[in-house]
């Protein structure tokens, strides 16, 4: 595919979803915190997208990337997929505070974990109690 065609197809599916989300140029321009002449430039085939405003497309309005880039599965993000990610984000951030070794966020780390172990256990012995109740009557 030439980069022309590229940057068309790309343009017309960011006015699809825009249309879709029934918003203007200037609104969709202000949820991603830039100028209305972007979109129209993007909308025309002009030019593309950086990364970061594709990055803020898919947290704002759960838009699916690879369909805005390729036309290529669904044109929203998932429920499950959203989960996933939000996973991804706490896993690498959990990452982060222990490779710099930050002292006291480790410990309100290791406190919160403790807390949400303990809170997960009494919510299995519960159900484990409620379980019980039910097969004696």
């Amino acid at each position: 595919m030439r980069e022309g065609n590229m940057k068309a197809d790309i343009g017309r599916r960011i006015k699809i979803i825009r249309n879709i989300l029934n918003l203007t140029q200037k609104e969709f321009a202000n949820a991603l915190h830039i100028d209305d002449s972007n979109v129209r430039k993007w909308e025309s085939g002009k030019v593309l997208p950086n990364a970061e405003k594709l990055l803020i497309m898919k947290e704002k309005f759960k838009i699916n990337i690879n369909w805005l880039l390729t036309g290529e599965g669904e044109m929203f993000i998932k429920e499950e997929e959203k989960i996933e990610d939000k996973e991804r984000d706490y896993k690498k951030e959990i990452l982060e505070i222990l490779e710099r070794e930050d002292e006291e966020k480790v410990k309100a780390l290791a406190e919160f974990l403790k807390r949400a172990w303990a809170s997960q256990e009494q919510l299995s012995l519960e159900k484990s109690s409620e379980k019980i109740k039910t097969e004696k009557k």
